[in-house]
């Protein structure tokens, strides 16, 4: 005989009325970004308010799009110590920003929802 299983801390989060945060990174790509939100906020239950924009540097044109949608992102500028790093050290600490960032940002979410600059959701 199956038991059901237990609820897990996602599912208590979620049948408490709270909703994943959603991170979009970007980094200099706008017209890439600017798709993806239109997107997004299309789908059902998807809130403004729980989405966040964390951009890999500071391009202006990415910043302006992302500003349009009313959303002022967090950016994140490399700041090297000793050695320079190579592509994948830096993507590693681009993601460890963001995880960071959003979690502290959202700090009842027991989970969040990554995605980039070139996803495109369906409304349903």
């Amino acid at each position: 005989r199956l038991r059901a299983a237990a609820h897990g801390p996602i599912e208590a989060f979620l049948s408490r009325g709270g909703n994943l945060p959603i991170v979009v990174i970007t980094a200099n790509r706008p017209d890439m970004l600017e798709q993806t939100l239109v997107s997004l906020l299309k789908v059902r239950g998807v809130r403004p308010a729980d989405v966040l924009i964390v951009q890999d540097g500071t391009d202006p044109s990415v910043l302006s799009v992302a500003r349009s949608f009313k959303f002022e992102p967090v950016c994140h500028e490399h700041r090297l110590r000793g050695a320079a790093m190579d592509g994948a050290q830096k993507i590693a600490a681009h993601y460890r920003f963001v995880l960071t960032t959003v979690f502290e940002r959202f700090p009842a979410a027991p989970a969040a929802i990554v995605v980039e600059d070139d996803f495109l959701f369906s409304p349903d």
